[in-house]
């Protein structure tokens, strides 16, 4: 049986968000916040970036992706509940 990692019910659809900065990451799951972990940001390059996947870990996500987003700037989290509930966040 599949662990949820505090993602809920595996076979429901989730909406997962994942915001970050030069020190921190916030994952934000069905548009509210379930976690927050601080780093500090390595150098940022023109590697190929994976989604499901690290070079750091040998696991692969399990499941399906169907709809991925990437915005060009970080939205607030009244965005983050809105793109939850499938809705587009205003520009």
């Amino acid at each position: 049986q599949p662990r949820s990692r505090g993602l809920g019910d595996v076979y429901k659809r989730q909406h997962v968000a994942l915001r970050f900065n030069a020190s921190s990451a916030e994952v934000f799951v069905n548009g509210a916040l379930a976690a927050t972990h601080s780093y500090t940001q390595g150098a940022v390059t023109s590697q190929k970036y994976s989604i499901g996947a690290s070079s750091a870990n040998p696991l692969f996500f399990q499941g399906e992706l169907l709809d991925v987003r990437i915005y060009q700037r970080p939205l607030n989290d009244a965005e983050i509940a809105t793109v939850a509930t499938n809705q587009r966040p205003k520009p």
